[in-house]
């Protein structure tokens, strides 16, 4: 559509125009509108260039200046004209009028929250999407591009998982020039969280039984871990003790009774995605551990009757922190000692509220070290060093 037609349309008298020629031109002006749509992409994806080379603005920020829109309106912009960029048969429908924006938008915010190869994996049923835009009023569109994304996703996640459990492998050798044995494997998340989970499980009971460890000898953790995992694999410490790991998986009830939707969590403790029927099929084996509510009538808050934090504490933190609450700290949970913020030689309660998971190190800091934590009703923790002052 050439710059004639723009002018035509800015100087058409509406007020003498029959009903059918109102439509022509209402079409005119909808196929203006979707080409200048096309072109505002292109000068936002060339933004984002400049961006990722070391300007300071970004899409959605030249959007909302130069196009004098509300910082909403700004992101929305950024977003169509990043899926636009993606997904080049959408500008080239959209320039040609046989789809609206509104068919784009739908497209942008079902794959915004996407990683990039997930919207590529989508990007790949382009044409299904287009097919169907063509023929579907756009209020009705989103619910068939959510289907769409929800399906592609869970294929994918299923095809990564299998393929995950394809690689899973050990390779053992032994090393005749130094004498030592050698143990190199690679496990998918399901049997690798396992496995953690219970090495984990036994260096904490070598780590608590001093008499385990060689007569005046301190081990670090990786020597831990290699002793732990000896005693496993030889049956020296059974896995289905009392004190055998837990493999928590965090799925929401919407995943776990319908599937995948636009704000899933289906993952294990430490963060890793699994397929939704993976997570099924694992709470098929084992009791449900709700993240809020502790099992069996457990009490997740001691008071003071106990000082030692339950199971079902440690399972709800164990949830909430996949690592040392300290800041930054990368430390896993289940190589933490759990804390009492107020301290419960100070009156401290054994209360889910007072309690926090820290590594050996830090949690020298605050008793030794007095380092002094604080949490708040939202579990923001503060740090102060022991001068005061606020780390």
């Amino acid at each position: 559509m050439s710059g004639e037609a723009f002018d035509q349309l800015i100087s058409v008298n509406a007020a003498n125009l029959s009903l059918d020629e109102l439509e022509h031109w209402a079409d005119v002006a909808n196929r203006l509108r979707s080409q200048i749509e096309v072109a505002v992409s292109r000068l936002l994806s060339r933004v984002s260039q400049l961006h990722t080379q070391g300007s300071a603005i970004d899409a959605p920020m030249f959007a909302q200046t130069a196009g004098r829109l509300t910082r909403k309106e700004a992101r929305a912009t950024a977003e169509r004209s990043r899926t636009l960029h993606e997904m080049s048969p959408l500008a080239d429908r959209l320039a040609a009028g046989t789809i609206a924006t509104s068919h784009v938008d739908a497209i942008a915010a079902a794959t915004a929250r996407l990683t990039d190869e997930q919207r590529q994996i989508v990007g790949e049923r382009i044409d299904e999407l287009l097919a169907v835009a063509e023929i579907t009023p756009p209020d009705l569109y989103p619910r068939f591009v959510r289907n769409i994304v929800e399906q592609s996703v869970e294929d994918a996640t299923l095809d990564r998982h299998e393929r995950q459990r394809r690689e899973t492998k050990l390779r053992k050798w032994h090393d005749k020039h130094s004498g030592m044995f050698h143990i190199h494997g690679q496990f998918d998340p399901e049997n690798g969280s396992r496995l953690f989970a219970a090495i984990d499980a036994a260096a904490n009971s070598i780590r608590h039984d001093q008499s385990a460890l060689p007569m005046g000898e301190r081990l670090d953790d990786e020597q831990v871990d290699a002793l732990a995992l000896v005693q496993l694999a030889t049956g020296a410490q059974r896995s289905d003790s009392q004190s055998a790991a837990e493999v928590i998986v965090l799925i929401d009830l919407a995943t776990l009774t319908d599937g995948i939707h636009d704000t899933s969590v289906c993952e294990l403790s430490n963060g890793t995605q699994i397929p939704a029927h993976s997570a099924r099929r694992i709470l098929c084996n084992a009791a449900v551990i709700p993240a809020a509510l502790g099992t069996n009538g457990e009490l997740l808050d001691l008071g003071r009757s106990h000082r030692q934090a339950n199971r079902a504490q440690r399972r709800a933190l164990r949830v909430e922190y996949a690592t040392c609450a300290f800041p930054d700290c990368t430390v896993t949970f289940d190589r933490c000692e759990i804390h009492h913020v107020d301290w419960f030689e100070h009156g401290g309660r054994t209360d889910l509220a007072n309690l926090v998971p820290l590594c050996s190190r830090h949690h020298h800091l605050c008793h030794e070290g007095r380092w002094r934590l604080t949490i708040d009703h939202r579990r923001t923790i503060t740090v102060h060093r022991p001068d005061n002052q606020h780390h």
